[in-house]
């Protein structure tokens, strides 16, 4: 799971909701359980589909927050239940192919795709939503989970940039950027 899914995961958690994840390793489970999660499908060894099928009683969930993109984006679709919501928070498999407005009115649903700049507009959201940030971030809601930390010189950012693009979804947590020694 990604270090954004992560935080989705503790925050739907702490709101009440039944979070079932998807990943695709063992260890990434595992991750996802300390955040909160329900139910962890391994996509690598089951039909996530017909899983949230299962575990939905036949009815699909309420929402997909989706950070793949290209790979799961169809099958997003089919785990959402009638009036359900697609968020479509990132691509790390690509966008998505341009999909019909038909294809949510089978459902009546709805798909979002927000971007930062344009959700948090305002002085007074901005000020509205780092504040809950923070207060997630005391309270040990949100737990950073750091993963590597690479020297500040031209080596250390190209690797630490390769990090973060390499396909593959290895990367489950932040890496830093060490500037000096403290």
């Amino acid at each position: 799971m990604s270090k954004c899914s992560l935080f989705f995961t503790a925050y739907a958690k702490a709101r009440g909701a039944t979070v079932i994840g998807t990943t695709s390793t063992p260890e990434k489970a595992e991750l996802a359980r300390s955040y909160g999660a329900d139910h962890i499908i391994l996509y690598t060894k089951e039909n996530a589909v017909e899983r949230v099928k299962e575990l939905t009683n036949g009815e699909g969930v309420h929402a997909v927050f989706d950070g793949v993109g290209k790979d799961t984006f169809l099958a997003d679709f089919d785990l959402l239940r009638r009036k359900g919501t697609l968020v479509v928070v990132g691509n790390a498999s690509g966008p998505p192919d341009p999909v019909s407005p038909l294809k949510l009115s089978a459902k009546n649903l709805k798909l979002v795709r927000p971007r930062m700049g344009t959700y948090i507009a305002t002085p007074e959201e901005a000020h509205h939503y780092t504040q809950e940030f923070f207060k997630a971030v005391q309270s040990g809601l949100f737990k950073p989970r750091i993963v590597n930390v690479y020297p500040f010189t031209a080596d250390g950012v190209r690797d630490a940039q390769k990090e973060i693009t390499t396909p593959g979804g290895k990367l489950a947590g932040k890496i830093l950027i060490k500037i000096a020694d403290a």
